[in-house]
């Protein structure tokens, strides 16, 4: 596992390939990673020596700000997004946070499950509107 205050190409080849998405949209990502003010932290989880995990990790005060977790498909159920999630955790909370959130899809029950047993509780629900 490491942690890093920018993306590398390695993290967005991790991250493109767990999600299923192409250049485009991470070209949009990476405009929005660039205008997020405060300390950065991006997580790769390796296994069996291969990128198996990314997370990128915000912090505001005393809050963590927890997005962009992905495992990629093979990866899936190994722990890797727990250590993801832990080492975002450990490096907010020796930084003074002692808050975190996040936003997931409803439909991730893996994710939601990850959360739940991390102690996230559900606060509100959101949608996304596209054209």
């Amino acid at each position: 596992m490491r942690i890093d205050p920018a993306p590398s190409s390695a993290w967005w080849a991790t991250w493109q390939a767990a999600l299923g998405v192409g250049s485009a949209r991470c070209a949009a990502v990476a405009a929005v990673f660039d205008r997020v003010p405060g300390e950065r932290a991006f997580v790769t989880v390796t296994i069996d020596r291969a990128d198996a995990s990314v997370a990128f990790g915000v912090l505001d005060g005393h809050w963590l700000g927890i997005f962009n977790m992905a495992t990629l498909p093979a990866q899936r159920r190994r722990g890797a997004g727990r250590t993801a999630l832990t080492a975002l955790a450990t490096w907010a909370r020796d930084r003074g946070a002692d808050v975190g959130y996040l936003q997931v899809e409803l439909d991730n029950a893996p994710a939601l499950e990850l959360y739940r047993t991390a102690g996230f509780e559900r606060a509100y629900r959101y949608v996304y509107l596209t054209a």
